[in-house]
């Protein structure tokens, strides 16, 4: 568990974050063989990437005979042989599409692809709520010292009876610190125009 400390106005508060139930429970291993052997305690494994010193894990869980899917997560092998948590991600509906080394600031990193279809409801119109298929291509930033990775999204489309109705298209730019989706968001309506910049929080040298 990690707990942060913050300071209040009126006095000290202490702040407890809950980590990620399977961060948590398998962060490190000294061999790959021990992360494995804890992250089968927890459901099955499904390797998705291989890079040297890293790997890419799907984890599933059985409840009452229905798959439950709890996310992917990025191990590296640190410089003494241990492997240890860099990365994650977890949602609906999604599909690993790609995972590359990625040096930002001259700090090495992973960046990871990711696909999604959502189904859900949002107004067409300004209106009553229509039931439409979200498609999106995500794409994450994963430094490697943390699980968390910073997001953003490049591709985006909104189906409505078949038809596109919104779109997005996006190309990745960085700057000192933060990375920018550069692109037309004109015709990305209530739901495909992703934020422009998106802070990185990486390390600097």
């Amino acid at each position: 568990m990690l707990v942060v400390l913050a300071l209040a106005r009126s006095a000290d508060a202490l702040v407890v974050i809950d980590e990620p139930p399977i961060v948590e429970a398998c962060p490190r291993g000294k061999t790959w063989n021990d992360v494995n052997v804890c992250l089968t305690r927890q459901g099955a494994v499904t390797v998705e990437r291989v890079l040297p010193k890293a790997k890419l894990v799907r984890l599933v869980q059985t409840e009452n005979k229905r798959p439950i899917d709890l996310g992917i997560y990025l191990y590296l092998q640190r410089d003494d042989g241990s492997w240890s948590v860099g990365g994650m991600f977890s949602g609906p509906s999604y599909s690993v599409i790609d995972l590359v080394p990625q040096t930002i600031d001259n700090h090495a990193g992973f960046r990871i692809s990711v696909g999604q279809l959502v189904r859900m409801h949002t107004s067409i119109d300004g209106g009553s709520q229509a039931p439409v298929i979200l498609m999106t291509q995500r794409t994450l930033f994963c430094s490697g010292d943390h699980y968390a990775c910073a997001d953003t999204t490049t591709h985006c489309d909104v189906l409505y009876r078949g038809k596109t109705v919104w779109t997005f298209r996006g190309t990745l730019a960085f700057e000192k610190g933060l990375v920018r989706t550069v692109g037309d968001r004109s015709k990305g309506g209530r739901v495909c125009a992703p934020t422009e910049r998106v802070f990185l929080g990486w390390p600097q040298k």
